[in-house]
Order: structure tokens, then C-alpha cells, then sequence
């Protein structure tokens, strides 16, 4: 993928973590700079007409602009590190604001749903954050007892 494309599809990340709760923080927008400044997909790109323009286009249609941006993404040939980039500019602009509202848990979740990168990895990257893991489905259900629980439940039992 062209390095211009993963800027533009890391900045509307970005537009839609931070408008996606309905709201333009500034500490959010602060937060955007100081990844410009810092991030290697944004250095030599100046953001603010691009992010201006997004966040105008966000605020009319956010689910619009979501789904637009998750279909981008499923079309699109991220690597592992683009991956877990995209995971950490959301991250970083949510937390921002000091709250985590659940909008902004949705939106995290839709993201990683559109996301190849294994449950592995993105814990070895981020920790134990519980929305950040795809359910596996399973052909057993896990909210009954296995056969194995109830063998050692009968030997703890046993051996008191």
C-alpha cells in the first residue's frame, strides 16, 4: 500500500476516534499534532486542511464516514505494523480526553473487526484491554462446565 494511502486512511482513523463520540475535543486534536509529530506515517504531511475537511465531513454523517473508512480498510493490504499503528493512534486519541466513553469503545471494536491481526499480538502489543479482542466463536459453549471441571472439582472434593 502507498505511503500517501496509509496517511490517509491513519488520519481518517484518527477523524473517526475523535468525532465518534460526538464530540471535538481539543485534547483529542492535541493528541493528533503531538502523533504528527512523532509518527513516521505523518512526518512531512501537514495536517490540518485534511483534518479540518475530515472532521467537517465526519460531523455530517459519522456513521457515513465510519463505514466508508472500514470498507477502505478491508480493501486494503495493512501489514502487522500498519495494523497495530492504527490500534495505537485510536487508543492514544481516545484516552485523550481523560474518558473513555462507549461510542468510542464501539468504534475501537469496529475497527479491530476489520483488523487481521491475531488476538496474540495485539495483546504482546497493548495488554489485557478486553474490548480490543475478537470473540473467537467456538462449537463449544463456554458457559457450561466441561467434562474436565467437573473430574478435578470431584478430586479437589475428594482430597479435603
Amino acid at each position: 500500500m502507498e505511503k500517501e494511502e496509509v496517511k490517509k486512511m491513519f488520519l481518517d482513523i484518527a477523524v473517526a476516534a475523535i468525532s465518534c463520540d460526538g464530540d471535538i475535543d481539543e485534547r483529542e486534536i492535541d493528541k493528533l499534532k503531538e502523533i504528527e509529530k512523532s509518527s513516521p506515517y505523518f512526518s512531512e504531511f501537514d495536517l490540518s486542511k485534511p483534518l479540518n475537511k475530515s472532521l467537517e465531513i465526519s460531523m455530517k454523517d459519522l456513521m457515513a464516514f465510519q463505514n466508508t473508512l472500514f470498507e477502505s480498510i478491508k480493501k486494503t493490504d495493512l501489514d502487522i505494523v500498519q495494523q497495530l499503528s492504527a490500534i495505537d493512534i485510536c487508543l492514544e486519541i481516545i484516552a485523550a480526553d481523560e474518558k473513555i466513553e462507549n461510542s468510542e469503545i464501539e468504534f475501537v471494536k469496529n475497527l479491530r473487526k476489520n483488523l487481521t491481526v491475531s488476538n496474540d499480538v495485539v495483546f504482546e502489543r497493548f495488554g489485557q484491554i478486553d474490548y480490543l479482542f475478537l470473540n473467537e466463536e467456538s462449537e463449544f459453549d463456554s458457559s457450561s462446565k466441561s467434562v474436565f471441571e467437573d473430574v478435578k472439582s470431584k478430586t479437589l472434593n475428594k482430597n479435603k
